[in-house]
């Protein structure tokens, strides 16, 4: 068993030299996207101290919102930029995104200066105050670098695109760390550091992409040929658009339950955003490019896919699964020290999505199975389930319970077995024997949980955070 993990492990860096190999291509976002997670480990700590949980409690309400509003500019064509070998087709996709894009923009501008009157409405968002004037912006520095992002990955530039995000969140932590110095923590301090720091970067973003192209994709050709490209990729707005909204609902559930509460939605926002550093490291690391394989092996070869996805899986499964344990059972000790007494809650919700968190790093970059397959109907069905367990789940906690702790939990459970059965379908829609990979995980996730168990009994006395 060593000796067949040790091979592995060797076959899996020989393949890094390789230029044009799957691994020398997720390595080149990998290093990218270990510049974010580094800078995240080294300044999340001073920044988390200075800041406190109030002040990532609005965050989270204004980065939920923005990036709500940001998925409705887009109507699901970002996946399908992978798709046309005409570039004249792909660029009438970015220009659907775009008009998309300046509708919205024009449609929230009345609510965002009438944003006294909305709070009057749900009284629970006045915590945002005037900066809800700036959500525009929020909504601008998610969207554009996602598009742009798409771009690159259709351009095979695998390089530019992790360098742009990982450079422009290192920069985002350095403001923030000094303007919660000088301004001593202020509440609003982190939405500021959003808008204008990422405002900032969508510059190196254009030059990425190239003054050049972004004219030509700016001159616009008659409708009636956007129309028929929208017609051609219609199931993308038709179906992916609605899934991806809807997923992205289901997991804003406990923020938009916790927003009366800013110091609990501050703990929440903040586990959740720790758990995202390895789905960004490493699920995205492969995920571009697994994207971007499949669509050509869908042309080319397609007998390839249960291969390449079945890599894809193993590959993730050995990355997460010991972190993972180590977060779940003793995130609270690490907060509760490296943070202080003020973070020992957001210690206890990472513990609680510790398998959610893992079951998503697994599934999550295989997604594109489903839209090379053209199956994209059974991701709505999916997420439209889900969300209903979510919901029914949360709610019922909070009626029963009324605390934050349960809502989190509750949610979390119902979001684990959703995952679980994720994972084995997206197997088994890429012709992969689903059931031996699955079960195979699930045992080690199990023997390793009953290890760390043991480990946090004997040095805390307790068996798992917040018991």
């Amino acid at each position: 068993m060593r000796k067949a993990l040790a091979r592995r492990w060797k076959e899996e860096f020989g393949q890094v030299s390789q230029r044009g190999s799957f691994a020398n291509s997720a390595a080149h976002v990998f290093s990218g996207s270990s510049l974010v997670i580094l800078s995240q480990l080294v300044l999340t700590p001073i920044i988390a101290r200075i800041y406190g949980p109030e002040a990532y409690g609005v965050y989270g309400l204004f980065l939920a919102l923005s990036l709500n509003l940001a998925q409705l500019s887009d109507p699901g064509l970002f996946t399908a930029y992978v798709l046309p070998r005409d570039h004249d087709r792909f660029l009438d996709l970015v220009r659907l995104d775009l008009i998309c894009f300046a509708a919205v923009l024009l449609l929230m501008l009345p609510f965002c200066l009438a944003h006294e009157v909305i709070y009057t409405w749900v009284p629970a968002w006045s915590i945002l105050g005037g900066w809800a004037l700036l959500l525009p912006l929020g909504v601008a520095v998610q969207f554009l670098p996602n598009l742009f992002t798409n771009w690159l990955i259709r351009e095979k530039n695998f390089r530019a695109s992790p360098y742009l995000g990982g450079g422009t969140n290192l920069f985002l932590r350095v403001f923030n760390l000094i303007y919660g110095l000088f301004s001593k923590g202020a509440v609003h301090g982190l939405i500021v550091g959003e808008v204008a720091v990422r405002g900032v970067g969508l510059l190196a973003y254009w030059k990425a992409i190239g003054h050049g192209a972004l004219v030509r994709v700016l001159t616009f050709p008659p409708w009636a040929r956007l129309r028929e490209t929208l017609h051609e990729y219609r199931m993308h707005p038709l179906v992916l658009f609605p899934e991806r909204y809807v997923a992205l609902l289901g997991q804003q559930i406990p923020i938009f339950m916790l927003v009366f509460d800013p110091v609990a939605l501050g703990q929440f926002a903040f586990a959740g955003g720790l758990l995202l550093m390895p789905l960004r490291l490493f699920g995205y690391s492969l995920g571009v490019v697994f994207q971007q394989r499949i669509a050509e092996s869908q042309h080319d070869k397609p007998h390839d896919l249960p291969r390449i996805t079945s890599g894809v899986f193993n590959r993730l499964m050995m990355i997460g699964v010991v972190p993972f344990a180590a977060i779940t059972f003793f995130s609270d000790v690490i907060f509760q020290w490296v943070l202080g007494d003020a973070w020992l809650v957001s210690g206890i919700y990472t513990a609680y999505m510790g398998h959610f968190f893992l079951f998503r790093l697994v599934s999550e970059p295989l997604t594109s199975v489903m839209l090379v397959k053209r199956r994209q109907h059974y991701l709505l069905i999916f997420q439209l389930i889900m969300l209903a367990g979510r919901a029914i789940a949360a709610f019922a906690a909070e009626r029963m319970f009324g605390t934050a702790d349960a809502i989190v939990l509750a949610f979390t459970v119902v979001s684990t077995a959703a995952y679980l059965f994720y994972m084995a379908m997206l197997l088994r829609n890429a012709g992969v024997p689903w059931m031996r990979p699955v079960l195979r995980m699930l045992a080690i996730v199990s023997a390793l949980d009953v290890l760390f168990a043991l480990m946090r009994f004997w040095t805390t006395g307790t068996w798992f955070p917040g018991m």
